[in-house]
This record gives structure tokens, sequence and C-alpha cells, in this order.
């Protein structure tokens, strides 16, 4: 039985995850073996990463287990020709969260993981499991994510490109599965958030791809301008996002706060203060700029909180998915 004392090892064995353990930590299997791996749920959470709320674990987990239980399943996002023709296509997919009474619309999530995974259990599947609560049906996108490859060729576009066949294939698929596609929802977590809110830019987001735009953004510690990302950690991940030798404007071309217009969706970020991995103040811009444009955009901030926090139950935060999603 699954519980805080379970390990993350034991966890990511577990035979009733076996669809989606590949989706726990996407691209991050090492986070389940060796020294982490012999960790509690609890442990990892109170000696490793306090704003991993164990609880919030939890509750995605079982989330998981019930959506499957009432249909949810794993959907692959690319079919076998596109597949053939690229094989790092066959590790895009969603998994799905059918609202337990439909009542709402749908949501799609993207967890972070700055790029080089996917953090679907502590972002993603908790979120998820609490939005399916309410009425909504929701798809946590598991994307590509950067390789070695990648700091040679670049990563971007493929995160992009991966969302955009997620939401053409729902789109088509909606009457199968009964899930309504008018006026769904984005939301996304640090890099996630990134990937999000680049999804409702013009110039390298959904309507590049010709689908329509979500109706609404929500933007949790986002990343929302590259030029953020600086010194050695920084010039890494450009490198692994652009690869070798790339030409400086893509970080403009990437950067969604340089593509805001009176067209983008209404948007709510959530972001601490004290936030040391992504600027608090470059969210604080992406708001007053869209308001100036004449958008709809709030925010909710805390003095602490920190980065990754999912549902913020650990924090000041608890509770703003609820006020995102009905502001």
């Amino acid at each position: 039985m699954i519980n805080e004392n379970t390990t993350l090892y034991d966890l990511y064995n577990d035979e009733s995850l076996s669809e989606i353990k590949d989706c726990l930590i996407a691209d991050g299997e090492n986070f389940f073996l060796g020294e982490t791996g012999k960790l509690s749920l609890k442990d990892f959470n109170e000696k490793v990463q306090p704003t991993w709320s164990y609880l919030d674990m939890l509750t995605g987990i079982f989330g998981v287990r019930d959506a499957f239980a009432r249909g949810g399943k794993v959907i692959p996002v690319y079919g076998e020709k596109e597949i053939e023709n690229d094989e790092s296509k066959n590790k895009v997919k969603l998994v799905y969260f059918p609202a337990k009474i439909k009542k709402r619309k749908t949501a799609f999530i993207a967890s972070g993981g700055a790029y080089g995974s996917v953090c679907n259990l502590a972002e993603g599947f908790p979120v998820a499991t609490v939005l399916a609560e309410n009425g909504y049906d929701c798809f946590c996108l598991r994307y590509r994510t950067a390789t070695p490859e990648s700091f040679i060729s670049g990563l971007l576009p493929k995160p992009m490109e991966d969302f955009a066949a997620a939401i053409r294939l729902i789109t088509e698929c909606a009457d199968d599965l009964n899930v309504d596609m008018s006026g769904y929802s984005v939301c996304g977590f640090s890099a996630g958030g990134h990937l999000c809110a680049s999804m409702a830019c013009e110039n390298i987001g959904l309507k590049k791809y010709g689908l329509k735009n979500p109706a609404r953004v929500i933007l949790a510690y986002p990343l929302v301008d590259l030029k953020d990302l600086t010194g050695k950690i920084g010039g890494y991940m450009l490198t692994g996002l652009f690869g070798k030798n790339f030409d400086n404007r893509l970080i403009d071309e990437y950067s969604p706060i340089e593509h805001l217009s009176g067209q983008y969706p209404e948007t709510f970020i959530v972001q601490a203060n004290d936030d040391k991995t992504v600027n608090p103040a470059k969210s604080a811009a992406f708001v007053e700029r869209l308001n100036s444009s004449g958008v709809s955009a709030k925010s909710e901030t805390a003095e602490k909180g920190g980065h990754g926090f999912g549902l913020g139950s650990n924090t000041d935060l608890c509770g703003w998915l609820g006020k995102a999603f009905d502001f």
C-alpha cells in the first residue's frame, strides 16, 4: 500500500502505477534510483525538497488510480507513421483525468523540470486530481525534453510541436472522449509555464499550427523571459534549448514576455517572492503588460513559498488553484 513511508524506488516500481511510471518524473527516472530512491516520500519532502508536499504527491498518485478507474488512460499523442519518422515522438503522451462530474471544461497541464524532465509527481498529477474533482477534464502532457543531441542541434521548438499535436488530437477526439474543447485552459509550471505562455503567443504558439488559442492561461512560477537565464547554469540551459553556437536572437523569439498583445488570453500567475529560480519581477511585468494591452490578467503572490510548490499546500499560497480557475 502506497503511503507517506513508501520509498521513491518502491513508488516507481509499484504495479498499480505501471502504466504511468514513465510519466511520474518523465526523463528523470534516476530520481527514483540510488540514494534518493531510498528516501520515503515524507523524508524527501522534509529533508530534500520542502516545497514538494508529500501529501500533495499522495493526492496525485491516488488521483491517477481513481482517474483510471473511471475511464482515464494514457493517450499517445503521435501516430505510428509520425513516430516511425521520428522515434523521439514515441515518448510524447497525455495522461487523461476524466472529470468526476462533468460541469466545467477542459484543462491541459504542463509540469516543469527545466526542460530536462517533466515533474508530474509534484505538479501535474496533484493539480489534475483537484481539477477533476471540481468538474474539469484534465490532460497532463509529457512533452519532449533535452537530450545530449539537444546540446548540439537544440530542443526547441519540439515541446511546442508536442503541445500543438496534443491540442489537435484531443480536439479531433473530443466527441469520443466526451470532453468540451470550447474555451479550454492551459496550466503550466516553471519550464512548463514557459511552454504554456509560449503556446498563446502568435509567433511561436498554437496559431502558428493553425489552432485556436486557449481561453485561459494559468502560470505557476513561470519562466517568461529567457534573458533571465544567465551565468553558467543559464548558459547550459540555453545551449540545451537552442544548440551549440545558437543565434542570440532566439532568446527574444522564445521569450513570451516579448510577444504580448491585446489578443493574448486572460492570464493568472502565481509565484512566491522568495523564488530563487525564476525572477518574480518578470511575472509581475508580464501581468502589467497584459493589463496595459487590455487583457484580463491577475497575479497571486506570497512572501514565502520558494519554487516548485505545485498545489502549494506547504506554503502561504495554498488554495491558489481555485482562485486561478475562478477569477
